[in-house]
């Protein structure tokens, strides 16, 4: 279930995680390693994606033109 009860509170759990997938050539095993968080903004409207990298990407809804 996605969280999105006081996720962007500082100290809050994630609210999505994210993950590279990867396929070793030859074999049929999938290897899922992860490399960053999100939180839900307050509005419920987007996230802040933060990657182990250290970079933050902000993804919003949107708007009609």
């Amino acid at each position: 279930m996605l969280n999105t009860e006081n996720s962007t509170k500082k100290g809050a759990a994630p609210s999505l995680y994210a993950y590279y997938v990867t396929k070793k050539e030859g074999q049929d095993k999938t290897f899922w390693t992860r490399t960053g968080a999100a939180w839900v903004h307050k509005d419920k409207k987007g996230f802040n994606l933060r990657l182990d990298n250290g970079r933050e990407v902000v993804l919003r809804i949107p708007k009609p033109k």
